[in-house]
């Protein structure tokens, strides 16, 4: 979700810089500048959640992951599920 919230976000600012001529869409930025700066630091603000969130996903995996040990493999067969 914060993903899809940061693409739409980047996706309207260039819609309001650059507009989109096929459309009849204006540059909007010329004369809402305000709007402009607002969405910009919007855009920043979710790239920065991401990665904050990306970097406490890793680190709760890699915390999961070090309290188990990897099944030992023993002549090709995985001794954990062996009878």
């Amino acid at each position: 979700i914060i993903l899809t919230a940061g693409v739409c976000g980047i996706e309207i600012m260039d819609l309001a810089y650059q507009g989109n001529e096929q459309v009849s869409w204006s540059r909007v930025c010329v004369s809402y500048g305000e709007f402009c700066n607002n969405a910009r630091a919007s855009v920043l603000i979710t790239m920065a959640v991401l990665v904050c969130f990306m970097v406490l996903s890793l680190l709760s995996a890699h915390r999961l992951f070090i309290k188990y040990e990897a099944p030992r493999v023993n002549n090709g067969h995985h001794t954990a599920f062996s009878h």
